[in-house]
């Protein structure tokens, strides 16, 4: 089973698979979840996996537009059931909420840097 979060929720889950090429990866303090950042052909995004609830993971859709600079961004857990995706200077370019599976995106998706 998969979860998929988008940056534009309007956009429909066509069948999708995750796959890609890992650029980055973290984890939760307490060892619960891991949290990788892929490059794909399409839109860069991270794939959230729960080490101790196995059989399903969240793929979280990062915009299009982020894809020639996905090798540029890192991932931060943050408080508050948070991931951060960071850009090239470290500043955040996008939050992840973990409880609500939502993406917000700090500025708008061209301006990733």
């Amino acid at each position: 089973t998969k979860v998929v979060v988008k940056a534009d929720p309007s956009d429909k889950d066509g069948g999708w698979t995750m796959q890609g090429q890992p650029l980055t990866r973290t984890s939760a303090a307490d060892g619960s979840w891991t949290y990788t950042l892929y490059s794909s052909r399409e839109y860069p995004f991270i794939h959230a996996l729960p080490l101790s609830q196995g059989g399903w993971a969240v793929c979280i859709q990062l915009p299009e537009a982020w894809r020639a600079r996905a090798s540029t961004l890192r991932l931060r857990v943050a408080p508050d059931h948070a991931l951060q995706i960071l850009g090239k200077g470290g500043g955040v370019v996008a939050t992840a909420d973990l409880v609500h599976w939502k993406l917000s995106l700090a500025q708008p998706a061209a301006a990733a840097s």
